[in-house]
């Protein structure tokens, strides 16, 4: 089946998946950003709906810049000249990560934001989040991530990078 997947063409609208925790999942298309937005507040992008709730755009601003957040940026590598980034969100000196999000280079310092994992339960009970990693199936070299695990459950993740950007090669479960 992978092998079908690989042969399916990319498309030019890059499509996000979120996986909001306990609250579902849902795909959509934001616009490309620097890698400055997603490491200097990074809860104004936070698409899970928990961060600021009710509050106007200045007061999230205000609240994000108050929060202590630490960054774990992983360069992966690049594919077809595209750097690829992981980034694991820790919150108020949690030693576990919050949060993880997978960006892809569109071009210059502009990155598209092609998956954000809130994890259904703490990573502390789970170890539910880490960096994803490039893997190589026949000829072509995929992002593979596995996150958000519980018991025998993962949410796995495939990510094709074609010659018009990244295309998810498996829905979620």
């Amino acid at each position: 089946m992978l092998a079908i997947l690989l042969a399916m063409p990319s498309f030019a609208d890059w499509t996000r998946t979120i996986v909001r925790g306990g609250k579902g999942e849902l795909d959509d298309r934001p616009k490309a950003e620097t890698l400055d937005y997603f490491t200097r507040y990074p809860s104004l992008h936070d698409s899970s709906g928990d961060f600021c709730y009710l509050c106007t755009e200045s007061q999230r601003f205000e609240a994000a810049k108050k929060q202590n957040v630490k960054v774990d940026k992983k360069f992966l590598g690049r594919i077809r000249g595209r750097a690829i980034y992981s980034l694991l969100y820790y919150f108020d000196d949690d030693p576990d990560p919050s949060w993880e999000t997978l960006l892809v280079q569109k071009q210059g310092d502009m990155h598209g934001e092609v998956l954000q994992i809130h994890p259904t339960y703490p990573s502390s009970i789970t170890g539910a989040l880490k960096h994803p990693e490039l893997i190589k199936v026949r000829n072509e070299q995929l992002i593979h991530s596995v996150s958000d695990c519980y018991r025998r459950y993962c949410r796995e993740f495939y990510f094709r990078i074609g010659t018009d950007g990244p295309v998810s090669l498996l829905a979620p479960p």
